[in-house]
């Protein structure tokens, strides 16, 4: 590692370690539990007359722009087992020990209400045991599982977020209001009032789990479980360069008890690769997710139940397995490079609650 990485590692985590990093909020379609929603409760209006739309409070400095920092250290330890059918991408058996680190600014800024801009910048360094290669659940979800990437920063994140406020019509005729939630303040997300119903577009790159199978307890390596097996449905192979990212846009919209989620995104040229490509004939990945928030605990002030439908559909070059097996030469493992081709298809199913 180049002895000028370090100084800037410690710049990096001094600066910006005290603020704290979170898991990434997303918009959901629930408010935060501890605020109230702030429409006009429909008893209290004035039945004579029709509710004025409410308008969008001004901005104050300190609502449009924020940033923080977020530093990842993981630091695992695998002893030496019995391995007697060891290959070249074989979990390796021997004593190792690997540190993994991470630092990410999450930076925001917003224009305009409703309409916000974020740039991530990141690094990645160290190792995971046996390079990270050798278990399909890998142990440091992470650790990117590409040995050959050079440690140099990148931009992880580019995107801009346009809220559209939906109309809800209120319990008298022609009442039309726009009710507001509290979005509180997490990485990629600026504190303050957001329409309750709403239209969310969202264009740049971003990880596709930053909208898509989020879950409040299963999202993230970084603060929730640390097995890949445990990052997201295991069903969702959804598209990603080598670092995790990825190119497109999603539509999301939202209500308080349910909203619907649609993504289209480009695919990688290679499995794992860093390059990326959008061709709608040939590579490009969508999905769509449903959710709804049923109360299913009676207690008083008991939380609803989350409950998530995904289908996703990955256009590619790509091959089928059980091709790869057919043409399996003797004496030599299946190759399914050698099947791939171009507009494959390959889709799955999810349930996240």
């Amino acid at each position: 590692m180049p002895r000028y990485y370090i100084p800037l590692c410690w710049l990096w985590l001094l600066l910006f370690l005290p603020i704290g990093g979170a898991a990434l909020a997303q918009d959901q379609a629930q408010p935060l539990p501890d605020k109230k929603d702030k429409a006009k409760p429909a008893d209290d209006q004035d039945k004579d007359k029709e509710p004025a739309p409410k308008p969008l409070p001004q901005l104050s400095p300190e609502a449009r722009y924020d940033y923080q920092g977020e530093a990842t250290f993981i630091l695992q330890n695998l002893f030496q087992f019995p391995s007697p059918y060891a290959g070249p991408n074989s979990f390796r058996s021997r004593q190792e020990t690997e540190l993994s680190h991470t630092y990410t600014l999450y930076l925001g800024a917003r224009v305009v209400n409703n309409l916000e801009v974020y740039v991530n910048p990141e690094i990645a360094w160290g190792n995971g045991i046996s390079e990270g290669q050798g278990l399909a659940g890998y142990t440091n979800g992470d650790l990117i599982g590409q040995p050959s990437l050079r440690p140099e920063p990148y931009l992880a994140r580019y995107f801009v977020r346009w809220r559209i406020p939906m109309r809800h019509i209120g319990a008298h005729a022609g009442g039309e209001h726009i009710r507001e939630v509290q979005a509180g303040r997490s990485p990629n997300v600026i504190a303050g009032d957001i329409p309750a119903h709403r239209l969310v577009v969202t264009v740049g790159k971003m990880s596709i789990a930053d909208i898509f199978d989020v879950n409040s307890y299963a999202n993230n390596p970084r603060t929730q479980f640390m097995n890949h097996a445990f990052g997201n449905n295991l069903a969702y192979d959804y598209a990603q360069e080598t670092r995790g990212y990825d190119l497109g846009a999603a539509v999301v919209w939202v209500n308080p008890t349910w909203a619907v989620r649609f993504g289209t995104f480009a695919m990688p040229t290679s499995a794992g690769g860093p390059d990326l490509a959008y061709d709608w004939q040939h590579d490009h990945s969508e999905q769509i997710e449903g959710e709804i928030h049923p109360q299913l605990l009676r207690w008083k002030n008991a939380p609803p139940t989350i409950v998530r439908l995904l289908a996703f559909r990955n256009v590619g070059d790509m091959g089928q397995y059980r091709d790869a097996l057919a043409a399996q030469q003797a004496g030599l493992p299946p190759d399914i490079t050698t099947v791939q081709r171009q507009g494959a298809v390959k889709y799955g199913f999810g349930l996240n609650f």
